[in-house]
């Protein structure tokens, strides 16, 4: 029995097109399959041409001719002895043509203990006004806002030694207006069908205080040993923020993002991209 292919252009649903992606879908009348157990007869379906015009279902992962849009899903149901109806779905990812950004904000608590000038959040006096010596230092709950930045990208390179190398790390020098020790790198999500295309997904957070750790000396009581002074250590920052009894450590390894995350880069420096 001949096998016949017809589109379905009467009841074929609309297409749509949104910036993440577009969706061409397709149906076709399929009959003349020959009989069969239920899968048999469904996997023919879903691969059937025409005995006489040549049309042929789109197969899975192929291109739909004459696009580059690729079938991502076929369906089949049965609507009798040796007929089908084949529901086809035709994909294109608008950002597997280049880039996709996307920002979000929230806010990160921690105890200060050091103000918005870099000032020691001390207690100068007691409540008869008598000076302390040394001023005694408090913590200061803040809440201040983080953002989270991603960029996506379409790559040929896996980035799972770029992920493995430097996830965690901060930038040690300016990149695209985030100053130097506020922009940490979380990680680089990362997937793949064929192992040749990767769409790569950087993460940053920014924190404008910075992503140095604010250590109080404690006594064995919890408070703080305000006479102490810390001295400069291989674990304390060039130049950060250190006193009477605190310092600013230095957590995270820091790296030039602008020389290690190169096609990042490359496409950053197409706009005007700006993380502040």
């Amino acid at each position: 029995m001949a096998i016949t292919v017809k589109p379905d252009l009467n009841n074929t649903p609309p297409s749509t097109f949104t910036w993440e992606h577009n969706e061409i879908p397709l149906r076709y009348f399929v009959s003349g399959i020959p009989s069969g157990a239920y899968q048999q007869e469904c996997l023919a379906a879903a691969n059937a041409t025409d005995s006489v015009t040549g049309v042929s279902i789109p197969q899975m992962a192929t291109a739909l001719p004459g696009t580059n849009y690729i079938i991502s899903k076929v369906s089949c149901k049965c609507l009798g002895a040796g007929s089908w109806y084949v529901s086809v779905t035709a994909t294109l990812d608008v950002i597997s043509s280049g880039f996709a950004y996307e920002g979000s904000t929230s806010l990160r608590r921690e105890d200060f203990y050091v103000d918005a000038l870099g000032n020691p959040t001390a207690i100068q006096h007691d409540s008869s006004g008598a000076a302390l010596t040394p001023p005694y230092l408090v913590g200061v709950p803040t809440a201040y806002p983080i953002s989270t930045h991603d960029f996506t990208l379409i790559e040929t390179v896996n980035p799972s030694p770029l992920r493995a190398k430097y996830a965690g790390n901060v930038n040690s020098v300016a990149f695209f207006g985030a100053a130097v020790g506020t922009l940490r790198l979380n990680d680089i999500r990362s997937c793949s069908h064929d192992l040749k295309q990767f769409r790569n997904t950087y993460s940053f957070s920014l924190d404008p205080a910075g992503w140095n750790v604010i250590e109080v000396l404690r006594d064995s009581s919890g408070n703080p040993m305000n006479s102490v002074s810390v001295s400069s250590t291989a674990g304390t920052t060039a130049g950060g923020v250190q006193g009477n009894g605190y310092a600013a450590f230095q957590m995270q390894k820091w790296v030039d993002f602008n020389s290690v995350l190169t096609a990042l880069y490359s496409a950053l420096t197409l706009g005007t991209f700006s993380f502040t």
